[in-house]
């Protein structure tokens, strides 16, 4: 009978591992039949107040203005257009900007809370050092903007620039952007089919389209007098570029085509900030344009240079998102959830104690066809 009894216990049991793995594939789906019941209401509830409008934890930006560098605009030539810019920031988005200028160097300390820096051109009689280079480069990956205007090489106004500083500056930066620069000059593009001559004509067709943007609400080609600026890397750099009637003229009067077109604004991410390089700088300010009044008098001068200080404020990282009250399904889901997290314990209890109740009663009938099978065969 021993021996008997031993044979049997031994025997595989498929049928109660096929039970235990049963049970614990229902488990783990009650789990996360639980976890996605208490998750819903809040999914829902994120996704929905992503559409709504949200509130801007910041009301005042900071702009700043780099007049330590012998720059060939400065303070009072964009103090209209800055005003304008103002007052369009705040009926559109109710905020504003705050414009101070720099008259030294600058270092670490005076970056701190500036959310834009616009570097004029310069006249190349104080040039940009190799420290100042590294520490707009901080500024930058730590989420700055960094807007460097350009200029051809025969603007009138207060002595021709030299971009040669700006791009030392770069080269500080570590950026390869850079501004033509050939023989101690500029250059200056020019196009007699599609433009007025010195005047070019840009529109979105020319545009990358991560910078496509900066042309809405612009009802017209922008009108603009620009040297052009070359660079390398592709990643994260964005180009709007003149059409391919375009030909650009250096201080020799030396003429060069390229069926491309010439790039006259770049921009780049650099971790979290945005350095935007342009060759048109003229359109930020009030000097007088080839029309007889200020550059950016022009209607789509304006809303193109107001698209871009807004797109380089990035006012997207400034939204509070606000939450929309839970609607009536989402608040049963919860409660049912609730529910379900308090019982799911004791229904665990109850379905081992049931378990174990059939186990026993198993075990009995076993037992007991063991012994009927014994008596059998002492009968015999």
């Amino acid at each position: 009978m021993e021996k008997y009894l031993k044979d049997t216990t031994n025997e595989p049991r498929e049928a109660e591992l096929n039970s235990r793995v049963t049970r614990g594939i229902l488990k783990q789906f009650s789990i996360l039949l639980i976890l996605t019941l208490v998750m819903l209401p809040y999914s829902i509830n994120s996704v929905r107040s992503q559409d709504a409008t949200g509130k801007y934890v910041k009301g005042k930006f900071i702009i700043v203005i780099d007049e330590g560098h012998g720059g060939v605009f400065n303070y009072k030539d964009f103090l209209e257009f800055l005003k304008q810019f103002n007052e369009s920031f705040y009926n559109e988005e109710g905020l504003y900007i705050k414009v101070y200028s720099i008259k030294g160097k600058l270092n670490s300390s005076l970056m701190i809370g500036v959310d834009l820096l616009i570097i004029p051109p310069t006249n190349g009689s104080i040039p940009y050092t190799s420290e100042e280079g590294r520490v707009l480069l901080d500024y930058l990956k730590t989420g700055g903007g960094v807007l460097i205007l350009g200029a051809p090489f025969n603007i009138e106004s207060n002595g021709s620039p030299d971009v040669s500083y700006l791009n030392d500056l770069l080269i500080y930066m570590k950026q390869d952007i850079s501004f033509y620069y050939e023989t101690g000059s500029g250059d200056l593009i020019r196009d007699d089919i599609n433009g007025e001559g010195d005047i070019i004509y840009l529109d979105r067709d020319y545009a990358d389209q991560e910078l496509e943007g900066l042309f809405n609400n612009v009802s017209n080609s922008i009108k603009v007098s620009t040297c052009s600026i070359d660079f390398r890397q592709r990643n994260n750099t964005y180009a709007i570029k003149t059409r391919p009637t375009s030909y650009r003229v250096n201080s020799r009067f030396e003429v060069y085509y390229n069926n491309s077109g010439y790039n006259v604004l770049v921009a780049r991410k650099i971790d979290f900030g945005i350095l935007t390089i342009t060759g048109f700088g003229e359109i930020f300010t009030n000097i007088t344009s080839n029309y007889n009044e200020p550059w950016m008098s022009i209607a789509s001068n304006f809303q193109f240079a107001y698209n871009l200080i807004k797109w380089m404020l990035r006012l997207d990282r400034w939204v509070l998102e606000e939450k929309q009250p839970m609607h009536p399904l989402h608040i049963y889901l919860l409660v049912a959830s609730v529910t379900i997290l308090a019982i799911y314990p004791l229904a665990l209890r109850i379905d081992e104690k049931r378990r174990k109740k059939i186990e026993e009663k198993k075990r009995e009938v076993k037992i007991s066809e063991i012994l009927e099978k014994v008596r059998e065969k002492e009968k015999k």
